[in-house]
């Protein structure tokens, strides 16, 4: 049985408060995590045996009361992740050396 990400236009906005301890979940229907940290701009995912990670609130497609709905797919998340340092959001994922190229393209695993 799978579960589908659909947010009727009454359920849940975009700009509703997003809490500690709701269920992160992409576009595609993977959960991400748990919310774990909020800020004004960003929140903090707890994964499950993994580093957690910041994502902005500029990628949330919705919010009720059990989840944040994302705007994008699993497999991407790799290129939305931010860290902070000194208060300051910085985005994990940086170009290469080669213009033409990405981290990922240069590495021995694309995402």
């Amino acid at each position: 049985m799978s579960t589908t990400l659909y947010a009727a236009p009454d359920s849940g906005q975009r700009d509703c408060p997003i809490h500690e301890g709701q269920m992160v979940l992409t576009v595609d229907n993977s959960r991400l995590g748990t919310v774990k940290e909020v800020t004004d701009t960003h929140f903090k995912v707890d994964v499950r045996f993994r580093r957690d990670y910041w994502l902005s609130r500029e990628y949330v497609a919705f919010v009720d009361e059990r989840a944040v709905g994302l705007s994008f797919r699993s497999d991407e998340t790799e290129l939305y992740k931010e860290h902070r340092r000194n208060d300051v959001f910085e985005p994990d994922y940086v170009e290469a050396p080669n213009e033409n190229l990405t981290r990922w393209e240069n590495g021995p695993f694309p995402p």
